[in-house]
């Protein structure tokens, strides 16, 4: 992902090298054998914020 891959850059020039990696929760309701990769790839790109927050695993893994 270009984006990602900017942000880490960016990151590392303002000498905070560490980034975070969160699992997006299933959608409530939904089948997740049954959802498609990039339909549910569509639905994260579109969050910010709170929604985006509420759909990311509150336990990740920190990189540095």
């Amino acid at each position: 992902d270009p984006k990602l891959l900017a942000a880490l850059q960016e990151s590392r020039k303002r000498q905070a090298p560490y980034a975070g990696a969160f699992l997006v929760k299933d959608e409530p309701g939904t089948d997740p054998s049954l959802v498609s990769g990039s339909e549910s790839e569509k639905n994260i790109y579109d969050l910010k914020g709170k929604d985006l927050l509420n759909r990311l695993h509150e336990v990740g893994t920190l990189a540095q």
